[in-house]
């Protein structure tokens, strides 16, 4: 029940006078047009249902210069905790996880046999930057007061050497929480417990028999030891009889370490298990084959992705190379081994990562979009908290985004970047001292990815546009992404198109030249493709079939040539194009088509009256009108006839410009 005032001045209020008063306003019939309680219990009624978490605002803390790194965060500032829808219901399956194990305790057996294996790993599931790492550093502070609980420390296999097993770094880890209290215990011969330690080396003994049969762990047994039969009889069925009950002996050992330090359960977390997946693959099978006592908490993070392909890539390694050849690419029944390998890898998943125990870390935008008013997301920069969205409409706006729509396409994208790009993204303004602010480290990986040259960006602005124009037309999304909005469906290419975009401002600030080479380079292109289209690759650019590709390699615009000169070459390739099959004099593109020049004609034809040659010699015309008239003009040649085409065009114009104000 909710108890703000808003609702309990409702409460008081009657139904059927409200409705009754509401209907009377719709119909412009109320005769008191302040009538305080039927406004209130309207605003109660009709209002409030869409706002029902109005009373209960959840408020995420983002402090720039704390949040650089990975840690954990108390419960004093469990504002600055990201992801706390997320926090809650794990800790909640903890809750309930400890909660079963004090309540099956009684009917246990002593010893644990019998005991059904269970496979309820947490899995929290998010890309890289996403905040994986401080989600788990907070879960073991939160529950670092437990009484119930031993928390291990969070285990990275990627930190394990070679060598190393995970499974061996966890009963390490177990046994130094286990003897650290046996050695305060044996020091006090008083303790109930004095004693303990030498039960406690028997169960590592027990256990340490079945270890080195374990995959990666001891040597090999070669074969010509097996020869031995005193080895047989003496050693090697030992170790295969102990790796049959390593299981038990390992819940065994959980059992009596967790009455040695008076817990419940132990709580294990894996940090980054899908970075290197062959040793990834080692703690999923250490899930999967021994962390199956409801006394062991497990908690792992990477990203779904990942865990997918490699868990498929260790399906596909079991088929053998062979097999593979022989039916697979000779019988043709590919198809069949990729059903099988995405059958097992559901499977797999389903068994060690129950979909009932994943959590997935949302983006920014995707908690705004689901929370809405109920969510505040705050900055704190300088010391002052601030809304996210609006620091994110501010930055845009000093770059020239002041558009609402291209606003919120921007701030969308941003806001769903991982949340350490964002962080790195923020800082960049607002944490360093540079001047400009280097905007473009936040998205190196996409820009490298789509093989852009940034650094020739970065310290040229002559070539940035000539940098735009062939990411846009590699990825043939001139036409849509001229603009250089972040509106695909691929995260790289948008990465790359914010980079530049924002970049492209930079250099525009100093050096305006920068936006009429964008008209020429960019703009004109960008009109062309109404009347060309693209070729598959380079090398099939030919003179003969007009494309977009030949457009740009007969102007010379991927080159640092006189922008008039790439925009008299385009108008000249379009112009041949158009008129290839007779005269066509139709004005297209931003050009015109004018009379033949008076000058080299035949003398005494009155259409050549007008020729703007003729026009422009006038008397009557000064020569600063003469010098700005003729700037637009271009002539056309053609090679295979003693022909021209006389044009007039905007985009020379815009091109002219940009050569006067670059000088």
């Amino acid at each position: 029940m909710c108890t703000c005032p808003g609702h309990q001045a409702g409460s008081a209020v009657s139904k059927n006078k409200a409705i009754k008063y509401f209907v009377e306003l719709l119909l412009g019939q109320a005769k008191e047009l302040y009538d305080l309680d039927a406004i209130v219990f309207i605003f109660i009624l009709y209002y409030l249902p869409y706002q029902p978490n109005l009373c209960a605002m959840t408020e995420i803390i983002i402090n720039l210069k704390s949040s650089s790194d990975a840690k954990g965060f108390t419960t004093g500032d469990k504002g600055d905790l990201i992801h706390q829808q997320e926090f809650k219901k794990v800790t909640g399956w903890i809750d309930e996880r400890i909660a079963h194990v004090k309540n099956e305790k009684a009917s246990l057996k002593p010893s644990g046999k019998g005991k059904k294996r269970q496979h309820e790993a947490i899995t929290v599931l998010g890309t890289r930057g996403s905040g994986k790492t401080s989600f788990l550093l907070s879960l073991l502070e939160h529950f670092e007061s437990k009484t119930d609980l031993a928390i291990l420390r969070i285990i990275d296999p990627t930190l394990i050497e070679e060598k190393g097993h995970v499974f061996l770094t966890i009963i390490s880890c177990i046994k130094t929480e286990v003897e650290t209290v046996l050695d305060k215990i044996d020091a006090n011969p008083g303790e109930v417990k004095f004693g303990d330690n030498k039960t406690w080396q028997e169960k590592l003994k027990n256990l340490s028999h079945g270890l080195p049969t374990m995959d990666g762990v001891g040597r090999d047994m070669q074969n010509e030891t097996w020869q031995d039969p005193e080895f047989i009889m003496n050693k090697g069925l030992r170790q295969v009889k102990s790796a049959t009950k390593l299981e038990e002996d390992f819940q065994e050992l959980i059992r009596y370490g967790l009455r040695i330090l008076d817990k419940e359960c132990f709580l294990v977390s894996f940090d980054d298990i899908d970075i290197d997946f062959r040793k990834g693959w080692a703690v999923l099978e250490t899930i999967r084959k021994y962390l199956t006592s409801s006394k062991i908490i497990v908690i792992l993070s990477g990203d779904m992705k990942l865990f997918s392909l490699g868990i498929r890539k260790q399906h596909w390694g079991n088929f053998g190379k062979a097999l593979l050849i022989n039916e697979g690419e000779q019988k043709g029944k590919m198809s069949a081994f990729n059903d099988t390998v995405t059958e097992m890898e559901g499977q797999y998943m389903q068994k060690v990562m129950k979909p009932e125990r994943r959590v997935h870390l949302t983006t920014l935008y995707e908690k705004l979009t689901r929370n809405g008013q109920d969510l505040r997301i705050l900055v704190i920069i300088d010391g002052s908290p601030k809304e996210l969205m609006a620091v994110y409409n501010y930055l845009l706006l000093q770059f020239g985004i002041a558009n609402p729509y291209q606003q919120d396409v921007y701030s969308a994208f941003l806001l769903g970047l991982p949340v350490r790009t964002q962080l790195q993204f923020l800082s960049a303004f607002y944490n360093t001292a540079e001047e400009p602010a280097n905007i473009t480290e936040s998205f190196l990986s996409d820009l490298y990815e789509k093989a852009v040259d940034i650094e020739l960006a970065l310290s040229s602005s002559k070539f940035i546009n000539i940098i735009i124009l062939k990411l846009l037309l590699k990825a043939k999304f001139l036409e849509e992404g001229y603009q250089l909005q972040p509106i695909t469906t691929d995260v790289s290419l948008n990465g790359s198109l914010t980079a530049l975009s924002l970049l492209f401002s930079q250099h525009s600030k100093n050096n305006p030249y920068t936006i009429f080479d964008y008209f020429i380079r960019v703009g004109y292109t960008n009109s062309m493709l109404n009347a060309l289209e693209y070729t598959d690759e380079e090398k099939t650019v030919s003179q003969l079939v007009p494309s977009i590709q030949g457009l740009c390699k007969q102007s010379g615009i991927f080159q640092d040539k006189v922008l008039k000169d790439i925009a008299n070459r385009m108008t000249a390739y379009m112009r041949g194009f158009l008129n290839k099959d007779g005269k066509n004099e139709r004005p297209w593109g931003g050009i015109l088509l004018l009379q033949a020049l008076a000058k080299p004609a035949k003398q005494g034809k009155t259409e050549m009256l007008n020729s703007i040659d003729r026009v422009l010699d006038d008397t009557s015309v000064s020569d600063a009108q003469r010098a700005i008239g003729y700037i637009p003009l271009g002539i056309c040649k053609y090679l295979d006839k003693n022909e021209t085409i006389v044009t007039y065009s905007v985009f020379v114009l815009l091109a002219s410009i940009g050569e006067l104000i670059s000088n």
